[in-house]
């Protein structure tokens, strides 16, 4: 499931932030303190990767000061219309006939009792037919069945069979059933649910930790998702695809060279895609952790090798620049990893990047990311920006207003360039 759309109400600054339609990598700008941060806290919290944590919730306490009186459980925050993929619309089909849904676009609505309300049509007649063929009813049966649009009716006339066969009779039950747990409830908790992208806001990338337990990233590697910012370390080695174990306890020359080889992949791509970086190779180390002559554990290092000055220095004592990109295109590799689905949010991603990288940064997220995920960000740069995007988005605040967000921006100025300045600082 991807949005299509969405409008976020009620929130902070946000009265009615209106209806915006969204891509694949949507771009906010916007003066400080115009609502770009409280828009995007909106989205995290449809459906964030911790829904227990207090500040992945709404609060009620977020609401607009000035709207108190008419603000309660039941105000609604988010409006969003999702798109299921062919994939998905297919499990679905497979489970309750094809073309049971009369549309691939499901609208939810989530107030501040973080309770959501999910709007789609289904076509109960499709599910009928579908369960008389699974269930091989006889033929006099099925025909006066087929034609009935709702399982309700479906179930009071086939009640009226008398002596009816055991297929007949395993057919009333399961329309019984259903009774009790709708069609549409079945598609929303036993489908539409787990299909909901998971969203994470990326408010800061934190620093690479060097000479961390290989025991512990594996453990990480594969452990829920229960923390509120990914180690970028562990997903630096879901990004060179580590095989931990092999790293452990492996022939220390064969891990050696294994070492050595994930380093010149990684070297490859990462300088063949910023050349400001050329001069850059890293490193791999593993220092064995070594119990009564068995090897238990080993440190992972990462050195950055500068080769214009002949030094190598400790990732985590490097460039900010360097390891903020590192650490980015690895949390959107772990991302990857642990879900299907995932929606990425992440405010000024190149705020310590220089314009050259930036440019070649915003590139990677069109080209690279956006295939396999949907990225909300904000920025202030030009170079953050590609003119022709439909997905810019101009944030305003007013008092009278509010922050609203809307697609009409007077992008260009008479030499074609973009008119930032009218609405955000650089």
């Amino acid at each position: 499931m991807i949005i299509k759309k969405i409008r976020i109400k009620n929130y902070k600054s946000i009265y009615n932030s209106g209806l915006i339609e969204v891509g694949a990598l949507n771009c906010l700008i916007g003066k400080n303190n115009s609502g770009k941060s409280a828009f995007l806290e909106a989205i995290h919290k449809i459906n964030p990767y911790l829904p227990s944590s207090s500040a992945s919730l709404y609060d009620i306490l977020d609401a607009p000061k000035n709207k108190t009186d008419f603000v309660n459980e039941s105000t609604v925050i988010v409006e969003a219309e999702f798109e299921l993929s062919k994939e998905e619309t297919e499990i679905i089909y497979l489970k309750f006939g094809n073309h049971c849904l009369k549309s691939n676009l499901i609208k939810i609505t989530k107030n501040y009792s973080n309770q959501f309300v999910w709007d789609f049509e289904v076509d109960e007649n499709v599910y009928i037919n579908h369960i008389i063929f699974k269930r091989q009813l006889p033929v006099e049966f099925g025909n006066l069945l087929k034609d009935i649009a709702t399982i309700e009716e479906c179930l009071t006339e086939a009640r009226k069979f008398e002596n009816p066969p055991k297929t007949v009779t395993s057919f009333i039950n399961q329309l019984e059933i259903l009774q009790l747990r709708s069609m549409k409830e079945e598609i929303i908790d036993g489908y539409l649910s787990s299909f909901l992208p998971k969203i994470h806001y990326l408010k800061t990338i934190p620093d690479f930790n060097n000479n961390l337990s290989l025991k512990y990233i594996n453990k990480d590697l594969y452990s829920d998702m229960n923390k509120e910012s990914v180690n970028p370390s562990t997903a630096f080695c879901k990004l060179i695809n580590a095989d931990i174990d092999e790293l452990i306890f492996g022939d220390a020359t064969e891990v050696k060279l294994k070492l050595e080889q994930m380093a010149d992949q990684i070297n490859n791509e990462l300088f063949h895609l910023f050349p400001d970086f050329k001069s850059y190779r890293l490193r791999f180390d593993n220092k064995y952790i070594v119990v009564d002559n068995n090897i238990v554990d080993s440190m992972f290092k990462i050195f950055v090798i500068d080769t214009s000055n002949n030094v190598e220095i400790p990732i985590e004592k490097f460039s900010s620049s360097f390891v903020y990109i590192l650490s980015f295109i690895s949390t959107l590799q772990f991302f990857k990893f642990k879900s299907k689905n995932t929606i990425v949010l992440t405010e000024n991603p190149a705020l310590i990047l220089h314009p050259e990288n930036q440019k070649i940064f915003r590139e990677i997220m069109e080209t690279k990311t956006s295939e396999q995920f949907q990225i909300f960000y904000t920025t202030h740069s030009p170079f953050m920006l590609n003119k022709n995007s439909k997905n810019i988005y101009a944030v305003y605040h007013s008092a009278q207003d509010g922050t609203t967000v809307t697609q009409n921006v007077d992008k260009k100025n008479d030499d074609g360039t973009l008119r930032l300045l009218d609405f955000a600082e650089i």
